[in-house]
């Protein structure tokens, strides 16, 4: 009487494929959690964006130069930050 085996023979390519499959999913996913990721960081710049430009619109009006220039500068780097998350966020799309 043969034994039986408790599991499913399976060939060395089909195991080679499911584990590339496998890999090719976990990229993806990896890839869309990055993308996901920048679309938030960005948005999130750009809300801070937002309340910066109010405190600098009030800085113009209280005419306190110094503040100004100190909201200014963190406008410009924040600026840069948002710019440098959608480029990111453009290489990320392209691999999807």
């Amino acid at each position: 009487m043969k034994k039986k085996k408790p599991y499913k023979s399976t060939s060395y390519s089909e195991i080679m494929k499911l584990l590339n499959s496998s890999k090719k999913t976990q990229d993806e996913s990896s890839n869309l959690d990055l993308y996901i990721q920048s679309v938030l960081d960005e948005a999130m710049v750009t809300r801070q964006i937002t309340l910066l430009e109010e405190k600098i619109d009030d800085t113009l009006v209280s005419m306190d130069k110094p503040l100004f220039l100190e909201l200014a500068a963190r406008y410009n780097k924040l600026r840069h930050r948002q710019q440098m998350l959608i480029e990111k966020r453009g290489h990320i799309f392209i691999k999807l």
